[in-house]
Formats: structure tokens, sequence, C-alpha cells
């Protein structure tokens, strides 16, 4: 339930244009300074296989969504004044 957390707080964090420093960023090789591909990320994050499960008429997830991410980056703003 953690990792779920994350991915959603991570995506939202793209959504409003907040990136993570560069030394964290997984996708980036430290070494080449290339982007990893899919398959090398999921090895170090340790991702077994699954299938994407995507539900479009799921309008309530995406409002609920948006929501959290305002609520977010509103909090984050108050704390930067």
């Amino acid at each position: 339930m953690a990792v779920l957390a994350y991915m959603v707080l991570h995506n939202a964090c793209l959504d409003q244009g907040d990136t993570i420093p560069a030394k964290l960023d997984l996708s980036i090789d430290p070494d080449t300074r290339q982007v990893r591909d899919r398959a090398r990320l999921r090895e170090i994050l340790m991702i077994q296989s699954s299938h994407k499960v995507v539900d479009p008429s799921s309008t309530e997830a995406n409002r609920v969504r948006k929501a959290i991410v305002e609520k977010l980056w509103n909090q984050k703003q108050e704390g930067n004044n």
C-alpha cells in the first residue's frame, strides 16, 4: 500500500512540475547520465511482472486524485511563503 501512495504522490508532483533532485532520479544512470530503460528500472526497483489496470470510466478516481494534488500543492506553496 505504501508503494501505491508513493506512486500517487510522485505523479502528483510531476503534474505540478515539482521534480526530484537529479542524484535521486533512478531513471538516469549516474555513470553514463543516460536514461535507463524500463527493464533496468524494474530490476532496480525489484518490480514483478503485472498487467496494467486502467478503468477509463473512473472519473471518481480522477476527481479524488486531483483533489489530493491540489491540497498537497497548496500546502507546499503555503510552506514556501
